[in-house]
């Protein structure tokens, strides 16, 4: 049994008794979802569509509750999450991280809010869990993340990926620990960030591509397509020193910045991970 322990507390003015009792119509939607995914098992949280259940919940708590957001926005967003009528208070929301083995549980109550854990995973909803998270191809995605990302692809220019090959699957096992290592190899450059607290890399080398500087800083080169629209340019576009490029903090997997002495590593590891793919 897990002994370490945080507890996250924020105090909103006011007070209230049971759970969700503000008359806000934020508070109503929660209390509503809550209501509609109690004792549902694990539900597990989409990479594709922000709106079900699940994703839209947490967004909402997150809107709602700064210490709910500043705790996703440090931890990341769950696999999956979980309401137990039975609880005590009742309807505490448990979010479960298969890749971490661990859990939190979120609960309100007299006006305050708590994130409290880490604790076991739930050995009861591992199978369905991880049954889950294997048909998703990237992490899941909340509105918030979705609506900022639509914001910046409208306000870059669209240009068309169709000769644009790129892995179509994250790094997984074997692939992804290479990676890992490539990093511990490598020290790169410390990273600047904007005022979103963003990623903003800056080109140092012509021998960087899109495809690399996805892989280092996503985990996976499929999202190059991706920075390529946010920053107005063609994915093919060959790079220069200087360019910069905006990398959402929702994508961002890594504390440091891409170095030159990793570059011909990591174009050998997408090669290999095309190659791996190819034969799936």
């Amino acid at each position: 049994m897990r002994v370490a322990c945080f507890l996250v507390l924020f105090v909103f003015g006011g007070c209230s008794s049971g759970f969700f009792q503000s008359t806000s119509d934020r508070e109503q939607h929660i209390h509503a979802l809550v209501e509609s995914v109690s004792e549902k098992g694990p539900l597990i949280l989409s990479d594709t569509n922000p709106y079900l259940a699940p994703n839209q919940l947490l967004h909402l708590l997150e809107e709602e509750s700064p210490t709910v957001s500043g705790f996703i926005e440090t931890v990341g967003a769950p696999d999956a999450l979980v309401v137990s009528s039975d609880s005590t208070p009742p309807n505490q929301i448990q979010l479960l991280y298969l890749h971490r083995d661990e859990s939190y549980v979120v609960a309100e109550n007299d006006g305050t809010w708590l994130v409290i854990g880490p604790r076991d995973f739930p050995s009861a909803h591992r199978v369905v869990v991880k049954r889950g998270v294997r048909n998703r191809k990237s992490d899941p995605i909340l509105a918030s993340n979705h609506e900022e990302e639509n914001r910046e692809e409208r306000s870059g220019a669209h240009h068309p990926s169709q000769d644009y090959d790129v892995v179509t699957s994250k790094l997984e096992g074997d692939l992804l620990s290479k990676l890992q290592d490539i990093r511990k190899a490598h020290h790169g450059p410390r990273i600047d960030h904007n005022n979103r607290r963003d990623v903003k890399h800056i080109v140092l080398t012509s021998e960087e591509t899109l495809a690399v500087i996805s892989l280092w800083y996503t985990d996976s080169p499929l999202n190059a397509d991706r920075i390529a629209r946010m920053n107005g340019i063609a994915p093919l576009t060959r790079l220069a020193p200087g360019q910069t490029f905006i990398i959402p903090k929702y994508l961002s997997k890594t504390g440091s910045g891409l170095p030159p002495s990793a570059i011909e590593e990591l174009k050998k590891l997408i090669e290999e991970a095309s190659k791996d793919e190819a034969s799936s």
